[in-house]
C-alpha cells in the first residue's frame, strides 16, 4: 500500500455500481495527486448508508489535503479528527516495545461511537508499524489482536455494513511494504540478522495493547455513554464459552440500562449468561460488581440495593463473573445505554 484515502459522513454502502465507481475514482484521484500506483491505494468510507458520495467535494479535498501532507504528529492528529462522525473525541495511541534492533514502534488511530458490534470489524481503525515482518505474520498477529479487542467490544449490538481494521508495515522512508524478502546491502536477509522472533514478540505485545486501548476508547466515548462496562469472565469450560458469556453480558440491553440507572439487578447478568450458549451451573456461579460480591457459588449476598447504587456510580464499572467449571477466561468491553443515545440515533439522518 502506498496511500490510504478515507471519507467520513457517507458510508458509500447500498449505492450499487455508482458506489463502486466512486470508490475507484477516489483511488484514481489519490493516485494522480500523490503519483503512486492506483492499485496501491486503499479506500474506506464511513457514515450514512444509502447516500452517494459528493465526488466533486471529495476530489477537491483530496487535492487540498495532498498539499499539506507531512511526516508529523500534527498530521496524524488531523487525520484522526477528520475521520470522526458522532465520536466525542479523536482516538489515537502510539507505543514503543522492546529495545535495540528488535524495538518495534506502533502508531494507531480509530473512529467509532455507535452501530458497534464488531465482526472484524464495525469501525475504522488504522495501525502502522515499522516492524519488518512477512505479510502472513502481520495478518496473523492482527487477527489475534482484533479477537481480544475490537471483536470483544460492543456499544449497541448493531453491526455496520462496512468499515475496516488495517495494519500497515512502513519502512523508514514512509512507504508501506511486505518485508518478507528484504535484504541488506550484502544480500543477506534482514530477518537473519535481527532476532525476528523477538520482533514478532514485541509486535504482538504492542498490537494487543494498542487495539485493546482503542476499543476501550470507543466504548468510553460511545454515543451518549456515561459508563464504560468491563466484563471479566473466568472459570469457563472452553475459550469459546468464556467469550460468549462475556459478550452476552456486555451486549445485554437490560444490563446496559441497569448500569445507566445504577441498578444492581444481577438477575439480568444471570439471564444473559443463560442465553449466551456457554455452559453455566447455578451452584458454581459467582458474580461481583465493582468489587462487591453479589452471588457466591450460587448463593446471593445480603448487600442492600442502596449500598450498591452508590458503589456503581463510577465512570468505569467492572463486572467479574466466575463460572467455576473450567480454566478459560475472556474480557468484553461495553457501555451503558442512555436516553442521549436514543436522541442521537433518532435524529441521525435528519
Amino acid at each position: 500500500m502506498s496511500a490510504l484515502v478515507v471519507s467520513s459522513g457517507v458510508a458509500n454502502a447500498y449505492t450499487g455500481v455508482d458506489g463502486i465507481a466512486d470508490a475507484r475514482k477516489m483511488a484514481a484521484i489519490t493516485s494522480s495527486v500523490l503519483d503512486v500506483p492506483e492499485e496501491e491505494v486503499l479506500v474506506a468510507s464511513t457514515g450514512l448508508i444509502g447516500k452517494k458520495l459528493d465526488m466533486p467535494l471529495i476530489e477537491d479535498q483530496i487535492k487540498k489535503v495532498a498539499r499539506t501532507l507531512e511526516h508529523s504528529t500534527e498530521g496524524a492528529s488531523r487525520a484522526a479528527n477528520a475521520i470522526l462522525t458522532t465520536d466525542r473525541s479523536a482516538k489515537e495511541i502510539a507505543v514503543v516495545v522492546g529495545g535495540g534492533d528488535s524495538r518495534v514502534k506502533i502508531g494507531a488511530m480509530a473512529k467509532g461511537a455507535g452501530m458497534l458490534e464488531p465482526n472484524m470489524a464495525t469501525m475504522l481503525a488504522y495501525v502502522f508499524t515499522d516492524a519488518q515482518l512477512p505479510t502472513a505474520t502481520l495478518e496473523n498477529l492482527l487477527r489475534d489482536a482484533v479477537d481480544i479487542s475490537f471483536n470483544m467490544m460492543t456499544v449497541d449490538g448493531d453491526m455496520s455494513t462496512n468499515d475496516m481494521v488495517l495494519l500497515t508495515s512502513v519502512n523508514v522512508n514512509g512507504r508501506a511494504e511486505d518485508y518478507g524478502d528484504m535484504k541488506n546491502s550484502k544480500g543477506v536477509p534482514e530477518r537473519d540478522i535481527v532476532d525476528m522472533a523477538e520482533v514478532e514478540k514485541n509486535l504482538k505485545e504492542g498490537l494487543d495493547y494498542v487495539c485493546t486501548e482503542l476499543a476501550k476508547m470507543m466504548v468510553m466515548g460511545a454515543e451518549g455513554a456515561t459508563t464504560m462496562i468491563t466484563v471479566n469472565v473466568h472459570g469457563a469450560q472452553t475459550d469459546m464459552d468464556a467469550r460468549r458469556a462475556a459478550k452476552a453480558v456486555a451486549n445485554s440491553i437490560l444490563v446496559k440500562t441497569a448500569v445507566f440507572g445504577r441498578d444492581p439487578n444481577w438477575g439480568r447478568i444471570i439471564a444473559a449468561l443463560g442465553y449466551s450458549g456457554a455452559e453455566v451451573k447455578e451452584e458454581t456461579l459467582s458474580i461481583t460488581i465493582a468489587g462487591i460480591s453479589l452471588v457466591q457459588e450460587g448463593i446471593p449476598s445480603d448487600i442492600t440495593k442502596a449500598e450498591m447504587k452508590q458503589v456503581m456510580d463510577v465512570p468505569e464499572l467492572v463486572i467479574d463473573i466466575d463460572l467455576g467449571i473450567g480454566e478459560y477466561s475472556a474480557t468484553a468491553y461495553g457501555c451503558d445505554l442512555t436516553d442521549e443515545y436514543i436522541r442521537i440515533n433518532s435524529e441521525f439522518s435528519t
